[in-house]
C-alpha cells in the first residue's frame, strides 16, 4: 500500500468515527486528494463543533442551504440528523417555508418528496 493509500484509509477511517458515515464524494476525494480532504475535515470538524448553536439548529441551516442548492443527498442526511439532534417536524417544516421567501417556492415543490420520505421514516420509526 502506497503511502497516499495508507493516509487515505486512515483519513477515511476518522472521518467514519467521527461523522458516522462518509458521503461517497469524499470518498472518491480522499482516495485522488487526501491531503486537501484532511484540511477540509478540519474545517468542517472545528465548525460543527462551535458551540453556540445546538446540532438540531446547525442542521435545520444546513437543511435550507440544501434546498436552496437542490441537493437531494444533503437534505435528506441533514433533515434525518436534525431530528434525530431533536428538532419536531414542524421546526423542519417551518425552517423549509422561511427558505421559501429566498430561494422560490419551485425549490420547495421540487424537493418536497425528499422531506416526505425523511418525515415517514421518523414518524415510523416514533412507532416502535
Amino acid at each position: 500500500m502506497s503511502e497516499k493509500e495508507e493516509k487515505a484509509r486512515k483519513l477515511l477511517e476518522k472521518m467514519r468515527e467521527e461523522r458516522g458515515w462518509v458521503p461517497d464524494y469524499l470518498k472518491f476525494l480522499i482516495l485522488e486528494a487526501p491531503d486537501w480532504v484532511e484540511r477540509y475535515n478540519l474545517f468542517f470538524t472545528y465548525t460543527f463543533n462551535m458551540p453556540a448553536l445546538p446540532a438540531k439548529y446547525k442542521h435545520l441551516v444546513w437543511c435550507a442551504t440544501s434546498l436552496m442548492d437542490q441537493n437531494d443527498l444533503s437534505l435528506r442526511v441533514h433533515a434525518r440528523e436534525a431530528l434525530n439532534a431533536g428538532a419536531k417536524p414542524e421546526e423542519l417544516l417551518e425552517t423549509l417555508f422561511i427558505t421559501v421567501f429566498h430561494s422560490g417556492i419551485g425549490k420547495l415543490l421540487n424537493k418536497i418528496h425528499v422531506i416526505e420520505e425523511v418525515l415517514k421514516e421518523f414518524k415510523e420509526k416514533q412507532k416502535i
